[in-house]
């Protein structure tokens, strides 16, 4: 599921991927520096100058939609220099998930403007054999 997810985001986008957790996390600040924060999300970055064509929720939700069955980016709140996800819409994607019938694969991830995490899931039919 990683390898197809990742074909949805720009290889230099990419920061870390851990196949064997499903996880990936992506950003516009290269690996080592540092976002400006307050970042007021501009088209270019204050710090790197790169160009952000789109900004990062949109390209997990890509790579979201490439690799999985079910998916939800949540888009993080600044809550008084804190990042946050809106309570409501976690909620309300944990009802969802919990009325789908496996077998079945899942992604959700997390994102701000720039920066952006994405963890991939197979879920599997729950299977009781007897034991003898």
């Amino acid at each position: 599921m990683t390898k197809k997810a990742l074909m949805g985001l720009p290889e230099r986008l990419v920061l870390r991927v851990d196949e064997d957790l499903g996880a990936i996390v992506a950003s516009y600040m290269p690996k080592g520096t540092r976002c400006k924060v307050p970042c007021p999300h501009p088209e270019n970055c204050p710090v790197t100058g790169r160009k952000r064509i789109v900004p990062m929720p949109q390209f997990l939700d890509f790579a979201a939609s490439e690799a999985a069955d079910y998916y939800k980016i949540f888009v993080i709140e600044d809550i008084g220099g804190v990042g946050a996800v809106p309570g409501a819409e976690l909620k309300e994607w944990l009802k969802y998930i919990e009325g789908l019938e496996p077998p079945y694969s899942l992604a959700d991830g997390t994102s701000g403007g720039s920066n952006g995490r994405l963890t991939l899931f197979e879920v599997e039919k729950n299977v009781t054999r007897e034991l003898h």
